[in-house]
């Protein structure tokens, strides 16, 4: 199982300082950088990081990818937290979901809004 959620921020705000924001809460809550990749256009910015966060209650992995995109004034954000599941049913004891609730509160504490919120299975 996955968890997705995507937010939304409606001012004109640089994706790096977003970035460097979000990145100090996540390594604050052990979270380990994978990747991190910026492109730029001439009216756009996409940003992806990868993070990687173990569990000892799974004992395993949960994956964390930002992918932050922003054209002209508006910023999107979407937070994925994957894996962290062991065993035959791939039960993850909710790290998969735990792993993204600090990013939400700080991109929420940014000014990002929930536009839509996306679980899947």
């Amino acid at each position: 199982m996955s968890k997705i959620k995507r937010l939304v921020l409606e001012k004109d705000k640089s994706i790096t300082d977003t970035y460097n924001e979000l990145l100090q809460t996540a390594k604050n809550n052990g979270c380990e950088l994978v990747l991190e990749r910026l492109i730029e256009g001439i009216n756009n910015q996409v940003l992806v990081a990868v993070f990687e966060k173990f569990y000892l209650r799974s004992n395993s992995y949960a994956s964390l990818t930002l992918l932050l995109a922003k054209e002209n004034q508006i910023t999107t954000l979407d937070i994925v937290g994957a894996a962290g599941g062991t065993g035959i049913f791939n039960i993850s004891y909710w790290a998969n979901s735990d792993i993204t609730v600090s990013i939400e509160q700080a991109a929420k504490s940014l000014g990002f809004q929930t536009k839509n919120k996306v679980a899947v299975e």
